[in-house]
């Protein structure tokens, strides 16, 4: 979802995305480039630049940080000083950018947490039917809910829904 909110940024409304792996336990964003190439994880830790952490992808307007080097304390980075350092260089970019954070499960981990308290706006992500509701509702309660922005239902069955499957056949069928 993250992956391609960045790319509707870039390619629809022609701003600049910059997309960031913040999930240092299970990172999902490569783009070619190794799980061990230099990351957020290395910036956090390591000092190392913003210059060789930021990635211009191919595609016009979005640059990627991967999530780095492999840790055992993406809790501890996450929450730090240096993290509120980068997203505050991340900023200066200008008000026609939009820094997109993928961060690990809200529910299972600390650091979406962390993360939401530095962040401008929260999509929750809910992989419809498999979630339960209460889940959801931690989730919520976890975080500020004047900062959720929106939900997406991931991975819903639109086959199996009678409204959806009407709706489709009404509107679609050729």
């Amino acid at each position: 979802v993250a992956v391609n909110l960045a790319v509707a940024i870039s390619k629809e409304i022609h701003s600049n995305a910059i997309l960031v792996d913040a999930d240092l336990r299970r990172p999902g964003i490569h783009f070619g480039k190794s799980q061990s190439a230099k990351g957020l994880s290395n910036y956090l830790s390591d000092g190392a630049p913003l210059s060789e952490i930021l990635i211009n992808s191919e595609i016009e307007n979005l640059r990627i940080i991967t999530a780095g080097s492999p840790t055992r304390k993406p809790s501890e980075l996450i929450g730090s000083k240096r993290m509120g350092e980068l997203f505050k260089s991340l900023n200066e970019f200008g008000d026609n950018s939009y820094i997109i954070v993928d961060s690990s499960p809200i529910v299972s981990t600390t650091e979406p947490t962390l993360l939401s308290k530095m962040v401008d706006g929260i999509i929750l992500v809910v992989m419809a039917e498999r979630t339960p509701r209460e889940t959801i509702q931690r989730a919520v309660k976890s975080i500020d809910r004047q900062k959720i922005i929106g939900i997406v239902f991931n991975q819903i069955d639109l086959k199996q829904s009678h409204y959806y499957s009407k709706y489709y056949y009404k509107y679609y069928r050729k």
